[in-house]
Order: C-alpha cells, then sequence, then structure tokens
C-alpha cells in the first residue's frame, strides 16, 4: 500500500502496471486501514525461479517458508502470517 500511495497512481492503474487486481488492491486497502497494527505485515516483490525456489515470510520471530510456491495461493501465506501476527500479539 505504501508503493501504491507514492505512486501517485489510481489503484486501478498500479493494479494494471504490477499485474494485480484492482478488487484485491481495495480489499488490502481496507484490511491494512482497518488494523491497528498494520505495520506488523509487510508486502514485499518476489521473484521464484528454479525447481528449489522458497518464499520465506518473516514476522517478528514468527517465519513461515514455502517451498512449493506454485502450489500455495499467495493469499493463504498471508492470511497465515497475519493468523499468526494476531494471536502472537494476543499472547
Amino acid at each position: 500500500m505504501r508503493a501504491w500511495r507514492r505512486s501517485g497512481l489510481t489503484l486501478d492503474e498500479f493494479g494494471r502496471q504490477h499485474e494485480i487486481g484492482v478488487g484485491k488492491l481495495i480489499r488490502w486497502k481496507r484490511r491494512f486501514e482497518q488494523e491497528a497494527e498494520s505495520s506488523a505485515v509487510a508486502l514485499a516483490p518476489m521473484v521464484a525461479t528454479g525447481a528449489a525456489a522458497a518464499v520465506v515470510v518473516r514476522i517478528g520471530e514468527i517465519e513461515i517458508e514455502v517451498r512449493a510456491v506454485e502450489l500455495v495461493a499467495a493469499e493463504w501465506v498471508a492470511a497465515l502470517a497475519e493468523h499468526l501476527a494476531a494471536a502472537r500479539a494476543r499472547g
């Protein structure tokens, strides 16, 4: 969301440039606006190549590694990270 705001583009223009659906951007925008601790989750661009490609998401001491990137939806990883961060915040 920070990258979109810095871009000066509309959500639609930004989505087209980065191949992200405007509906998804709107949902992210609403979610981050509603979250009191929106800084706990950060989205970063990634490039996965080769058979051994993996994505690692770190939130404080929590680390999620996804090795079968093509089999796991990014939305699922984001939801898991959000759930773990919320559980951690509750203690």
